[in-house]
């Protein structure tokens, strides 16, 4: 069983910041985050990262079919299995340059994969496989996707920024549900996409 003074739950920006912090005070800690998202929280898994980049391309495909000079012509070609996949790609870099590099660096905090469970006030366990004992815990999960209570959702098959993000091929047809930040991205980037896939 390892002995820590802290653990924190959770690999998110927030879980991060926590541990630096306890690096620097010399506190030996443990930080435990499982795949559901992955290492770094939303942002670099499922939020700003991987939607900027989609916009990104997207504003190039959509330049490309809207000259607004007279005499110029261009042609281009998406595959958007190729286009996830590089996203996928920039992730995987971002994950390891700015969370598993970094804490390499950090000799006071030890990192384990997998999902944690209380067995008692002081004690965890991973995986119902190592336990793990700790006087103080931070628990930094993050948020999870809200599902509104509408009548029949759960007769649909419908999906979040998650899988939204995780698609391989595009979908028939979509209705983003929510007009934030991140419904108006989601809008945006698969109507384009959309539409240039008709072509």
């Amino acid at each position: 069983m390892g002995k820590y003074d802290l653990i924190i739950i959770g690999g998110g920006a927030a879980g991060f910041a926590a541990a630096m912090k306890a690096n620097d005070l010399k506190i030996k800690t443990l930080m435990i985050n499982n795949d559901t998202i992955g290492l770094g929280g939303t942002c670099v898994n499922v939020g700003c990262v991987p939607t900027k980049y989609l916009l990104n391309i997207g504003d190039l495909i959509y330049e490309s079919r809207e000259q607004r000079f007279e005499g110029i012509k261009s042609s281009i070609s998406v595959n958007f299995q190729k286009v996830i996949e590089g996203k996928n790609n920039l992730i995987k870099q971002l994950q390891f340059d700015k969370y598993q590099n970094v804490l390499k660096k950090l000799p006071n905090v030890d990192l384990v994969e997998g999902n944690a469970k209380f067995l008692s006030n002081s004690k965890i366990q991973v995986d119902n496989q190592t336990t793990y004992q700790a006087k103080n815990f931070i628990i930094a999960t993050g948020s999870s996707s809200f599902i509104p209570p509408i009548n029949g959702i759960e007769q649909v098959d419908y999906i979040t920024n998650i899988e939204a993000l995780q698609l391989k091929k595009l979908p028939k047809s979509m209705i983003v549900l929510g007009g934030g930040a991140l419904g108006v991205e989601f809008a945006q980037l698969f109507f384009i996409y959309s539409q240039f896939n008709k072509v």
